[in-house]
């Protein structure tokens, strides 16, 4: 309620457990729901390696969160400090502080 926005970092299963996946996550489901009834703008983020994944991603989502799937996501690399610092720039400049 407090904040200004909502990051949401959405992942897919990792080791190959879906029960690891953002969208399989308790706790990552109310706290996007908590933003969206709060009327918070909500931003997703994933890691590079996902981004040519986002459908898959979006279709491990509630039908309640599809929307997300309607919002431009930002893609992060955290292996290039130039890449990851492009990222955060557009999260900062464009959603952060718009």
């Amino acid at each position: 309620r407090n904040s200004r926005a909502f990051l949401a970092i959405v992942t897919g299963p990792y080791n190959n457990d879906p029960a690891n996946a953002y969208f399989s996550r308790e706790f990552c489901l109310k706290e996007l729901r908590w933003a969206r009834d709060a009327r918070k703008p909500i931003k997703p983020i994933v890691r590079l390696e996902d981004k040519d994944n986002i459908g898959d991603l979006m279709a491990d989502a509630p039908s309640d969160l599809q929307f997300l799937g309607k919002i431009d996501f930002i893609d992060l690399y955290r292996s290039d400090i130039d890449y990851w610092e492009v990222g955060i720039k557009k999260i900062t400049e464009r959603f952060l502080n718009p």
